[in-house]
């Protein structure tokens, strides 16, 4: 059975973000419908155009000609915006401004985040014990969701351009928190991902399954976060 005892000569912790520390479907939807609304609100000759329809059709559309852009959320968000609204005709500056100003709508929702229960005392207490730095495929903004006080740093796979499970972000934590591949450890929902992504380069690592999913090797999984913070809080 794990116990702390496991993770005694860990010194870097790195976190994923979405369904890690926050349910991210629910604020996706909010966030669209944000979007939707503001849309409606102030241009409503354009709100007709951005049914679900035309969504679904322009977001294949966008994947097949640059499946990449499934890694770039932000940049992928701006071309739906566009490729949506293209037949309104609107000047190419015009509808830059418009899909800018959206964007901000949508993002502004996307980082109003609803954490899971016991997340932000889990960051207080362990960002107190550990270097925390942030690993994510997502957009989220750590200072807009009021975050960034508990990690040293945050790497994003949009800006990296190599999202995980390649190893850059892993292996750039290390080097930002200049500590070995064996004392780092990752907390991570994904089992491909973040787990197995995270062995891969030398770091232990910890499933976040709710369901409480079987790994058929020797990675814990947790259900919640106060059993992780059990396992690592060195504070008693």
């Amino acid at each position: 059975m794990t116990s702390a005892a496991d993770f005694q000569n860990i010194r870097l912790l790195t976190f994923d973000l979405d369904n890690t520390l926050w349910d991210v479907w629910p604020v996706i939807d909010r966030a669209n419908l944000a979007f939707r609304t503001w849309l409606e609100s102030t241009h409503p000759e354009l709100h007709p155009l951005y049914h679900d329809d035309a969504v679904q059709q322009a977001r294949m559309a966008i994947l097949d000609a640059d499946p990449s852009l499934s890694r770039q959320p932000s940049l992928f968000r701006r071309r739906l915006m566009q490729q949506v609204l293209a037949p309104a005709s609107l000047s190419p500056e015009r509808l830059d401004e418009v899909t800018e100003a959206g964007f901000e709508v949508f993002f502004a929702e996307r980082n109003r985040i609803d954490l899971f229960p016991f997340a932000r005392e889990l960051l207080e207490s362990l960002s107190r014990q550990y270097e925390i730095i942030a690993i994510s495929n997502g957009n989220a903004d750590l200072e807009r969701v009021g975050l960034k006080q508990y990690f040293k740093g945050h790497l994003i796979a949009e800006q990296t351009m190599k999202p995980k499970p390649e190893p850059y972000m892993f292996e750039e934590a290390l080097r930002m928190a200049g500590v070995e591949a064996h004392e780092g450890l990752h907390i991570g929902d994904h089992a491909e991902e973040d787990v197995d992504a995270a062995l891969a380069v030398g770091m232990k690592a910890i499933w976040f399954n709710p369901e409480g999913a079987p790994r058929e090797d020797d990675v814990p999984v947790v259900k919640d976060l106060p059993t992780l913070h059990r396992l690592l809080d060195r504070s008693t």
